[in-house]
């Protein structure tokens, strides 16, 4: 007997076979894999800036004229206990400025709330309102101070107390500002940050900047940028401000502590307002801001749905000359988002927008080549391999 044993041909030519069909069966299992992936990052959202503007305009739930509103420009503010908005108006921009804060119903009929006669020197009206955490009498408001010209000694601007019965105002810190125009409250410490242009826009120093007041102490935050003109907070303690970095580049920036830890959507344009919306009523989810650019006022959707504090997409709700320029951007109770068309001086309520398809990513678009070209190698790899096997 053979110590080795003579293999049988027959079996031989099966197990070849069989490898050729598992071959053919790995490879047709990779080509689907790598398809899929492809499809996946192609579709994948791109983060960045890329404006979209949708194919059908926005719905609007009312629009009404205000009519105790100057013609000059208005800010929107803050919603009191009752439900009406809290606004600001001027009728010009130098520090002799005519001024009232009106209070606005939901159904959109405004009344005089506070008047110059009320508001002490000087009296360029505020950047900003904002409610009081446990005290629904009263809100916060900001003074940018006398405004031309700016230099490093216009540092008078103030935080204002308004009380909503009476339209009484009283300063209750000052020193340090230049042209504050935004704030908003840390809900991890409480205290509120100031948004300061500095004098940017008239090419002098002091630059922009952050400040901090606790409730007791006003002070200034060691942020490097050049110009802020507003911010809003997120449930961890970060925020996003709107304006120009360190190297003036225009933009909305992520910041967390006293550091920029990212760019969560360049502009052509420095200036504007913000506004957080958690995606209640109809209106989707996203930073909303009102900004200039290219000449062109717009008011802008910017979504993160992956959560990376990166725009997805910049969607260009509406553009105009004036309209929808640096009057404050506000949500109500219905998730209706609150503008202020200041050609006419309207207060226009958005109850819904058009949402386009996400972009593709230009990565994903790069990826999927790479992986169309791995499955022609495959295939290719697969048929001269076929064509090497004997049967």
């Amino acid at each position: 007997m053979s110590p080795h044993p003579i293999p049988d041909p027959s079996l031989a030519t099966s197990e070849r076979r069989c490898g050729r069909l598992v071959c053919r069966k790995r490879v047709h299992a990779a080509s689907k894999i790598l398809l899929f992936l492809a499809v996946f990052l192609l579709a994948a959202p791109r983060s960045g800036r890329a404006d979209v503007t949708p194919a059908a305009g926005y719905q609007t739930a009312f629009v009404s004229p205000l009519t105790n509103a100057y013609s000059f420009q208005s800010f929107l503010g803050a919603f009191d206990a009752n439900g009406n908005l809290v606004l600001g108006t001027r009728d010009a921009i130098h520090p002799a400025a005519n001024h009232r804060i009106l209070s606005v119903a939901p159904d959109g009929v405004d009344s005089i709330l506070s008047t110059a006669a009320q508001y002490p020197p000087p009296d360029r009206l505020l950047g900003s309102i904002r409610s009081i955490p446990g005290d629904p009498g009263s809100m916060f408001i900001l003074d940018g101070g006398s405004y031309i010209p700016c230099d490093a000694s216009d540092d008078d601007g103030r935080l204002l107390q308004l009380d909503l019965q009476t339209g009484a105002i009283v300063s209750i810190a000052s020193g340090g500002l230049y042209d504050t125009v935004g704030m908003d409250r840390d809900p991890i410490s409480g205290n509120l940050y100031l948004a300061d242009r500095g004098c940017s826009s008239t090419g002098v120093p002091p630059s922009g900047m952050v400040h901090v007041w606790d409730g007791n102490i006003l002070s200034t935050t060691s942020l490097n940028i050049q110009q802020a003109d507003d911010l809003v907070f997120l449930s961890d303690g970060t925020y996003y401000f709107i304006g120009a970095d360190a190297l003036g580049n225009p933009g909305i920036f992520h910041v967390s502590g006293d550091t920029v830890v990212g760019t969560y959507a360049t502009l052509s344009g420095i200036g504007g307002r913000l506004a957080i919306h958690d995606g209640s009523g109809a209106m989707p989810a996203g930073v909303y801001a009102s900004v200039f650019e290219g000449g062109q006022a717009k008011l802008l959707w910017l979504p993160d749905a992956d959560g990376d504090f990166v725009a997805d997409q910049v969607v260009s709700i509406a553009t105009g000359n004036q309209s929808f320029g640096f009057g404050g951007i506000v949500f109500d109770a219905q998730g209706r988002l609150l503008v202020i068309d200041q050609t006419v001086m309207d207060l226009i309520a958005i109850s819904t927008i058009p949402i386009p398809a996400p972009l593709s990513s230009p990565i994903g678009l790069f990826v999927m080549g790479i992986l169309l070209c791995g499955l022609v190698v495959a295939s290719l790899t697969r048929h001269g391999a076929a064509r090497r096997i004997p049967f």
